[in-house]
């Protein structure tokens, strides 16, 4: 009962203010309903009766509260039971354990998430999206985290105005979170709005300059705009202060794609060497050499980087059309099938 009273305080206290005010102000809120007693008398019960049913519906809820807490501990018990399946490898014990801490809570917003990240690696997509939506409306549409992640669901299965509106909403709740900004960033790149895209990936920059994601996308924009130098400049101060080892193959593919916009051929196929010694797509990495060689004129080295593309199982169509250019270029010589690089 001291639990309930204590949650209920500030509205007995209200109420006992109001009884005991002086009666000369009584008086007077009286008179705008009208003069004599029957005013007052109706008043006074009218606050006991607000009380009484103040205190008896608080006593019916204490069970009900301590009920709740006991489901919430089940529920995260299930939940700890859940991520132990999912750190051994087995996904549909895990899923089913979520499922369970969500019947034990159905209000436990950490259980919907955890159970919607499972039913979308599954690929239930649409049931994962309405799991994310409900744990949205439990939060009271606040979990910023969550209206991005909706958005990133929305944005993978391309649609792209509903995930555009995730973003809106997600800026709207936190308008210095980046997450907001890269996800609205993302929506207007995959609608082609590379300019509008270029201004929000800045922004989140901004907020968060130590994501060096968000630099590489602005590097692929100013590359896709036709400003690669931009995008070069940003590339060489990331590699001056990040130990080579550290650097990912994505750093020098976007730094040889730049190069090829430059026409700098000759430096984007070194860049390219390094992207595979990092551990990037040989085969990807190959055929994009092979352009380079094709643009500078060394069509038995372009066709040599087009083989071997094709030995490591790259696209047969990216082969046959860098085979189709190569031939058209030049014929194949005895030297050919013998270079190596």
């Amino acid at each position: 009962m001291l639990a309930v009273w204590t949650n209920e305080n500030s509205l007995h206290s209200n109420l006992v203010l109001w009884y005991i005010r002086p009666h000369f102000m009584l008086r007077r809120e009286t008179s705008l309903l009208g003069t004599g007693r029957p005013q007052m008398i109706f008043m006074r019960l009218t606050y006991f009766a607000l009380v009484g049913t103040t205190l008896s519906c608080g006593c019916r809820l204490l069970p009900c509260q301590r009920r709740s807490d006991d489901d919430l501990v089940i529920s995260r018990q299930h939940t700890q039971r859940g991520l132990s399946e999912l750190r051994s490898g087995r996904a549909e014990d895990a899923e089913q354990r979520f499922v369970e801490a969500i019947r034990a809570c159905p209000h436990d917003p950490m259980a919907r998430r955890l159970y919607a990240d499972a039913l979308w690696q599954r690929g239930a997509e649409s049931e994962a999206i309405a799991q994310v939506r409900e744990c949205i409306r439990l939060s009271g549409a606040l979990d910023v985290g969550q209206v991005v992640r909706l958005g990133e669901m929305y944005l993978k299965r391309g649609d792209l105005l509903r995930a555009e509106e995730q973003a809106q909403e997600a800026i709207r709740l936190a308008n210095d979170d980046a997450a907001g900004w890269i996800l609205r960033a993302r929506t207007r790149s995959a609608q082609g709005k590379l300019e509008l895209a270029l201004a929000d990936l800045q922004r989140a920059l901004s907020h968060n300059p130590d994501n060096v994601d968000v630099r590489l996308e602005i590097v692929e924009h100013y590359t896709a705009l036709n400003r690669p130098e931009r995008g070069l400049a940003i590339l060489h101060a990331l590699t001056e202060k990040t130990p080579e080892q550290d650097l990912a193959p994505r750093v020098a593919i976007l730094e040889g794609t730049a190069l090829q916009r430059l026409g700098r051929h000759d430096e984007a196929i070194d860049a390219f060497a390094r992207a595979q010694q990092r551990g990037g797509s040989p085969g990807d990495l190959l055929l994009r050499s092979a352009d380079s060689y094709l643009a500078l004129g060394m069509s038995d080295q372009a066709r040599w980087a087009a083989d071997a593309a094709e030995r490591v199982s790259a696209s047969v169509d990216s082969v046959r059309e860098i085979r189709g250019r190569i031939a058209r270029q030049s014929p194949p010589t005895d030297g050919a099938a013998t270079l190596q690089r």
